[in-house]
């Protein structure tokens, strides 16, 4: 009962991150900027954790710039021990701003289950940065990252476009994911984990995707 709670936890403190990984660049502030960005990650299926970057207008409402889809072995990201096998997420804009204010490099780190996912995204030429690999956007807004638990064996399967429009943070970036049915076969909704807390958990959020 006691590795059922911890666990439970953990994963409780993953989603939760998720949720309020939202971060305004320029903070808590009375009024906002014409245009300002928010980013984040978190656990979407029993295989897959999501990293967005978004841009938001005045009101709040905004569009996804950019999607990664880190995909490994079912419950890759609950490996690594309780530190870090639930889940953390830490981004920062920098270089030259844009003209409305935003930066043109915005770079993000998320730690999964010991793993380090780093992507940087250059929004000028619509470049990212992969775990060091390059991938050019150019129309796409979604990156597929697969066997992201295999080492060296990591790859980029793909790129893809999904309707952007998102509401106001905090983002949920699982809506936008189902309006494709092909990014949600690439979540592997229909994978079995080995704890049921965390299954009935992840399965909550895939069903969320089909609604």
């Amino acid at each position: 009962m006691l590795i059922r709670g911890t666990m439970l936890r953990k994963v409780q403190r993953s989603l939760l991150l998720g949720v309020l990984a939202s971060v305004s660049l320029h903070g808590q502030v009375p009024l906002r900027p014409p245009s300002w960005t928010s980013a984040g990650s978190r656990i979407v299926s029993p295989a897959v954790v999501a990293t967005w970057i978004t841009r938001h207008g005045r009101t709040g409402d905004g569009e996804l710039e950019l999607v990664v889809l880190w995909r490994g072995s079912p419950g890759w990201f609950l490996k690594g021990g309780q530190d870090n096998g639930g889940g953390s997420s830490t981004w920062v804009g920098t270089s030259a701003r844009g003209p409305r204010g935003s930066p043109e490099i915005v770079e993000h780190q998320a730690v999964y289950g010991g793993l380090e996912l780093n992507l940087h995204f250059n929004r000028r030429i619509r470049t990212v940065q992969v775990q060091g690999l390059e991938v050019v956007m150019q129309d796409a807004n979604v990156i597929l990252v697969d066997r992201v638990d295999a080492g060296e064996d990591l790859a980029v399967v793909g790129t893809r476009w999904i309707d952007p429009q998102v509401s106001a943070p905090p983002v949920r970036v699982e809506q936008a994911l189902g309006r494709s049915s092909e990014l949600v076969a690439f979540l592997r909704c229909d994978a079995s984990l080995t704890n049921p807390l965390v299954q009935g958990m992840v399965q909550r959020i895939c069903r969320e995707l089909l609604r």
